[in-house]
């Protein structure tokens, strides 16, 4: 009897706690995921998955990111037509991440360890966000998870095909995101840790080494492909290095320490991100000083943290309150399930000691994070998650309003990938316009204007002149009276740049007849000469 009951308790630890939480988790990642409409980032691979193989390869090229999301994407585009439809793999990889860290955290330190480090994944705000949008975090997530546990496996058992498995898991988290080199050099340090450590590597150095030529065969084929020719240097990568990511570049030693700080901000969300740093300190520290699986877990988590902020710091990639660490978010969890397991171990007064501090720290910690100089941006003020789907909705119906009526319709590369969905097959039929800086399509009866950059320009500032709502106005003759719409999904930005034409802030007097908007999105009727005159009238007096 007693040889039944221990089988159902090991039935139990291995299977029901861990679908449990998958169950739980999926709920949760599921729960919002129609609520918002996609983000422009989205809409680019809406577009991919649907485009032209030849126009689809050169987007993918001309995009930050490796191949192997988009070729996901475009296998699923035949089996789906729906504007949500290609958030389903990042929901279900980012699901199925759990039970993979629970596995992992249940072969460092047992069951109470995997499920803890289960359980913070499941409600992690950043592994719930990346499993609800088209990019490639949550199936990053899914693969470095692998890559941990088929680690661990190797280590402990020795055997030649773990360590294959381990290295197309590799293969594969490096095709997913660059970010995953994170994990992936962690792991060759563990390895080399090990060998300190026991005096002997796990595996024989030849065996070790064979297994490391896919990834390093694939990371040289993408520098030769992709980073090298179409990244490196690229203006895509200057602004975003110089704009948006600039936060989270930094060499000095107090902007590392804040973008250390902002991982847990990002991972825990901006309420629980102090709570979380000193809980990871604690769980650290226990790991690190007890030895064994606990300190695996410890420095294996240091070295993916180390290898993070040397990259931030050479501005070779973003570290700190940002998706880009998502990568990171396997390892805290980890560590902090092995150290609270360690916590459980020594006993009931040190259990109602720890969490003693954390709830001193959670109710009267805030002076100390300010102190600390803690950053308070989460994951939910991203903007794949920003755009509520009513204002999709409502930029649609101006698109088909549009439609019917003769005219110019003037936008930017972001706005248009964000309504991917509604251009449809349109989209595709983009050409170059006059000196190629401006695409140009038929969308209805509207000629649509789409500026070669990211986000459309009104302003006098020296912008590049494929930003510039001046350059689609100019790339072909407009003809008088003809109606000009400009829609933008920053439409707050616009409307401010056209009234800093005019000395009295009118955005009319630049050229604006008329404003509709719904939350991000803002539509504009503009009088292209009356802008025209705005503008050479702010250059003159800029040079003056």
């Amino acid at each position: 009897m007693s040889d039944e009951r221990a089988d159902d308790a090991g039935i139990v630890e291995r299977f029901a706690l861990p679908a449990v939480l998958t169950a739980v988790g999926f709920g949760l990642r599921l729960a919002e995921m129609r609520d918002y409409w996609i983000s422009a980032d989205e809409g680019l691979r809406h577009f991919i998955a649907r485009a032209p193989i030849a126009e689809a390869v050169e987007l993918v090229l001309a995009n930050a990111h490796p191949p192997l999301f988009a070729a996901l994407l475009r296998l699923l585009a035949p089996l789906g037509d729906g504007i949500f439809w290609l958030r389903t793999p990042s929901l279900v990889c980012g699901t199925l991440a759990i039970p993979v860290v629970y596995a992992a955290g249940r072969r460092l330190a047992g069951p109470v360890a995997g499920g803890i480090a289960a359980a913070l994944l499941a409600f992690s705000p950043a592994a719930i966000s990346m499993s609800q949008v088209a990019r490639p975090y949550g199936l990053q997530l899914l693969l470095v998870s692998g890559v941990i546990a088929t680690w661990l496996r190797a280590i402990d058992r020795r055997r030649a095909r773990d360590l294959w498995v381990y290295s197309a898991l590799a293969t594969a988290a490096l095709l997913a995101h660059y970010g995953s080199l994170i994990a992936i050099a962690a792991t060759l340090a563990g390895f080399a840790a090990e060998r300190v450590r026991t005096g002997a590597f796990s595996f024989p150095a030849r065996d070790l080494a064979k297994a490391q030529l896919p990834v390093f065969a694939v990371l040289a084929l993408l520098f030769a492909v992709h980073i090298g020719p179409r990244l490196w240097g690229s203006p895509l990568r200057v602004d975003a290095v110089e704009t948006w990511l600039a936060p989270y570049f930094g060499a000095t030693a107090g902007g590392l320490w804040r973008n250390a700080l902002g991982v847990f901000a990002y991972l825990a969300g901006p309420a629980l991100g102090g709570t979380c740093a000193l809980s990871f300190a604690i769980a650290w520290g226990i790991g690190a000083r007890d030895g064994g699986s606990a300190a695996r877990a410890a420095w294996l988590c240091a070295a993916a943290f180390a290898v993070g902020m040397l990259l931030s710091a050479t501005s070779l990639y973003p570290f700190g309150g940002t998706r880009h660490v998502t990568v990171l978010a396997p390892f805290v969890c980890l560590v902090a399930g092995v150290g609270v397991q360690r916590l459980v171990a020594r006993g009931p007064l040190t259990v109602a000691a720890g969490t003693a501090v954390l709830t001193l720290w959670a109710l009267f910690g805030a002076p100390i994070e300010r102190a600390l100089a803690m950053p308070r941006r989460g994951a939910a003020t991203y903007p794949e998650l920003q755009i509520a789907r009513e204002e999709g909705e409502w930029a649609r119906a101006q698109l088909e309003a549009l439609s019917g009526t003769p005219g110019v319709l003037v936008t930017d590369r972001s706005t248009a990938f964000t309504l991917a969905p509604v251009f449809g097959d349109a989209l595709a039929e983009a050409k170059p316009l006059g000196a190629g800086e401006v695409d140009a399509f038929t969308w209805g009866q509207r000629d649509v204007r789409m500026v070669g950059r990211w986000l459309l320009r009104v302003g006098p500032d020296a912008h590049p002149r494929e930003a510039h709502l001046e350059t689609a106005l100019e790339a072909a003759p407009i003809a008088v009276g003809t109606e000009v719409s400009v829609l933008v999904s920053q439409g707050r930005e616009i409307v401010s740049g056209f009234a800093a034409l005019t000395r009295g802030g009118s955005s009319q007097r630049a050229g604006v007849l008329g404003i509709e908007g719904k939350g991000h999105f803002q539509r504009l009727e503009i009088d292209p000469a009356r802008y025209r005159a705005a503008i050479a009238s702010a250059r003159r007096l800029e040079g003056r």
